[in-house]
């Protein structure tokens, strides 16, 4: 929005300069004294206009080293214009002042309106003359077709930029959907199932019950006990490898996580799923896949490969 009000407020920078060049060329035509209404009019455009602005204009136009002529041209005929009961006299160099800013005015607004300044001709005395249409002018269509190509150009980037959205929201909606189907087939396919099957934990001879609460065909999590004491607890550490009694079968496996109750092992050979079944068969609780690693978090279990 900023470049289209910038762009309003130089059209109406254009149109006040076009004006006071039209009014002091046609109100001190010929060396004549313009009268009371004309002065009070020229006043109040020149108040208008705004110094940031003017030299904005003039840069935009590549003009911005006329600013202090054209400033000191308006300075001369706000002075005066001052008190219109009692005009100032005009300065001997007032001719040439004017042919000068109708130039730079030409430059800088001739592609903003349909008023035509030449500020090459001279009429009486040396001033510029104004071409204008039948006594007035009107802001270019060229100049509102620049704003409205400008508009929507503006308009296809915030399109397409909506489209880039568009397409990345679809694209992590994808990602999200790939990533729950391959965990889902993960826990199919490896037969992740919660349960509550009884296991013996053998490590160098010494026995320890639990509970297996997670199985799978590439390892389980055991939960031992009853909790034990600090100094009742097995000898395991990461890495370390024993032996998993399941009702009476011997499975051998390694640690992966352990704590002071919940053990995660690795089982050294895959299950195969008939004998998984017949392990999940001895749960004295419901059998159920876990579909709990179904979520956005990094799935410790499925990372580390313990089902």
């Amino acid at each position: 929005m900023l470049w289209l009000c910038s762009g309003i407020a130089a059209l109406a920078d254009c149109d006040r300069l076009l004006s006071v060049v039209e009014l002091v060329q046609n109100g001190f035509a010929n060396g004549m004294q313009a009268d009371k209404t004309t002065l009070i009019q020229i006043n109040n455009l020149i108040s208008e206009l705004d110094n940031d602005a003017l030299l904005a204009v003039l840069r935009q136009s590549g003009q911005g080293n006329k600013f202090g002529s054209l400033r000191h041209f308006l300075t001369v005929m706000k002075f005066i214009t001052h008190r219109p009961e009692t005009p100032g006299t005009l300065p001997l160099t007032f001719s040439d002042d004017l042919a000068q800013a109708s130039g730079i005015v030409s430059k800088v607004c001739s592609g903003r309106s349909s008023l035509a300044v030449t500020g090459g001709g001279q009429q009486g005395g040396g001033q510029s003359t104004l071409d204008t249409r039948s006594g007035s002018w009107q802001p270019r269509s060229g100049w509102i077709r620049d704003i409205n190509a400008e508009i929507e150009r503006h308009r296809d980037q915030l399109r397409v930029l909506g489209y880039v959205v568009i397409w990345l929201v679809l694209a992590l909606l994808l990602a999200i959907a790939g990533h729950f189907t391959v965990m889902a087939l993960r826990i199919l396919y490896r037969g992740r199932s919660i349960c509550d099957v009884p296991v013996t934990l053998d490590v160098m001879g010494d026995r320890f019950d639990g509970r297996i609460t997670v199985i799978g065909k590439l390892g389980c999590q055991v939960f031992l006990s009853p909790p034990r004491d600090a100094h009742d607890l097995p000898d395991i550490t990461r890495g370390t490898y024993l032996n998993v009694v399941i009702d009476g079968q011997t499975l051998n496996a390694k640690t992966l996580i352990e704590s002071s109750e919940v053990y995660r092992l690795l089982f050294s050979t895959p299950l195969t799923r008939k004998k998984l079944k017949q392990i999940l068969a001895t749960s004295s609780g419901p059998v159920r896949y876990d579909l709990g690693l179904l979520n956005l978090k990094m799935m410790e279990g499925y990372y580390i490969g313990t089902g």
